[in-house]
């Protein structure tokens, strides 16, 4: 078997941000399906963003920016920040 790319979805159902590699924790690799985008409805329910459902979610892209304060030998990806933009 060949891996021809790895990557990662922070924010579910937002476009994923490729890895070239990756920290695996006891819920699978490092950031992937972390957060999830809701819309809150007029009645104060909660409706879950899919790009299926609301096209628009197709004009966010989201990256990794690693903390700058750990060595790329010790980051365990604590500090590390998840960069959402909106793309119109």
């Amino acid at each position: 078997m060949e891996i021809k790319a790895l990557n990662v979805y922070p924010i579910k159902a937002l476009r994923p941000v490729p890895l070239t590699s990756a920290i695996l924790t006891p819920q699978g690799i490092l950031h992937d399906r972390t957060y999830m985008l809701f819309k809150v409805n007029e009645d104060s329910s909660l409706r879950k963003l899919q790009l299926s459902s609301c096209p628009q979610t197709a004009l966010f892209s989201q990256e990794i920016v690693s903390s700058a304060e750990a060595s790329s030998d010790t980051d365990d990806g604590t500090g590390d920040t998840i960069l959402v933009k909106y793309h119109i």
